[in-house]
């Protein structure tokens, strides 16, 4: 017989990759549990890979500072998506948005963008 005094919890994370009319490639990273529920969308401009929108929505989270970090995301439209990300996203917000789950979505985003983009090479490696 199942314990119900015992916590449960539950993860989904997903990245949605979609090319946009003009070119540009969409990525979305949405995150379901049993006490968060958010989501990242970046627009990035190709060939230049650089990030020329950005929107994140919190309906649900555990740490009241998600919504506040949520805002700081606005500061890293421009940055290119490449090695060296995460260095210039932490460098470009304040200390508590560096650590927080929605800068971490943010990061996932941008790897989807990356695999999407590179997944014709790597399709033609033996």
């Amino acid at each position: 017989m199942p314990n119900v005094n015992q916590f449960k919890f539950s993860r989904n994370r997903s990245i949605r990759v979609a090319i946009l009319e003009d070119g540009a490639l969409q990525s979305i990273c949405r995150l379901i549990d049993t006490l968060n529920d958010m989501q990242v969308a970046i627009v990035v401009k190709l060939p230049e890979m650089e990030i020329s929108s950005i929107s994140a929505d919190v309906d649900r989270c555990a740490d009241p500072w998600e919504k506040e970090a949520a805002a700081d995301l606005e500061a890293l439209t421009g940055v290119r998506i490449g090695p060296g990300m995460t260095k210039i996203f932490k460098g470009l917000v304040r200390e508590q948005t560096a650590d927080s789950q929605i800068l971490f979505m943010l990061e996932e985003a941008c790897h989807g963008i990356i695999l999407t983009s590179t997944k014709d090479m790597a399709a033609m490696v033996p």
